[in-house]
């Protein structure tokens, strides 16, 4: 792919009424998506399956909205099929044996089992190395 592909899904600036605000319009927009008004592209899904997806920042994949819509894209069995996805999670770990520690221990594990390698690092500073080497490699 020569250029990549940002899809948002929760909304656009020039549709308001398609913004997720609240809760309720979280759970709304996961029931329009899952009875498909309006269907979701179908390159969408299909990124999951011929591309890696990096999820950057601070929706984090332990949130129920992140994993329902997930769940619906990937589904169960096909994701054994599916390239690894890798995602930009800060997290502050505290002590080894603290339950906030074993918490994202479980997480990680959880979303390696499904192919998304959790990276534990700040997403600005992620996004600002990854211009750095993007504009070394295109030679600017």
């Amino acid at each position: 792919m020569e250029k990549p592909l940002v899809y948002k899904l929760h909304g656009s600036l020039d549709d308001i009424k398609s913004l997720v605000l609240t809760e309720d319009d979280a759970i709304d927009f996961v029931v329009c998506m899952m009875i498909e008004e309006p269907p979701l592209p179908d390159e969408i899904r299909a990124l999951f399956q011929k591309h890696s997806i990096l999820f950057i920042g601070s929706y984090g994949l332990k949130d129920w909205n992140i994993r329902v819509l997930l769940r619906y894209l990937c589904g169960k069995e096909e994701q054994k099929n599916y390239i690894r996805s890798f995602a930009i999670q800060r997290f502050e770990i505290p002590a080894p044996d603290h339950k906030a520690a074993q918490e994202w221990k479980s997480m990680v594990a959880y979303w390696n089992a499904k192919k998304i390698s959790i990276y534990n690092c700040d997403a600005l500073e992620f996004l600002r190395e990854l211009d750095r080497r993007y504009r070394r490699e295109i030679g600017q």
